[in-house]
């Protein structure tokens, strides 16, 4: 009986070593792949900061960001509920959502 738990703890514990090394390796990944993008990223917040535009009629910033995520994979569909400068971007397929 002791020897079926301590091969549980090992299990869990090697599990969890490499599940946390392996978010560790996706992490890395995600914070080098926006280091890469990086000086694009500024330049489009400085644009958008710099144009100012109202809520509802902010044509510039809107396209600048569905052009940017077009040309990184995504699929766009623009005018998204009856307004001109909403957009839902979309990659992949399947779970999970995520919505921004």
């Amino acid at each position: 009986m002791k020897n079926k738990y301590l091969v549980i703890i090992f299990v869990m514990t090697f599990c969890h070593v490499g599940l946390a090394q392996e978010i560790s390796a996706l992490k890395q990944e995600v914070i080098s792949s926006i280091e890469d993008q990086r000086s694009k990223l500024i330049e489009m917040s400085d644009s958008i900061w710099t144009w100012a535009e109202l809520a509802l009629i902010e044509e510039k910033s809107s396209k600048l960001l569905a052009d940017y995520a077009s040309a990184n994979g995504m699929r766009i569909e623009t005018g998204v509920a009856g307004m001109p400068t909403a957009f839902i971007a979309s990659y992949g397929s399947g779970s999970p959502v995520i919505g921004i």
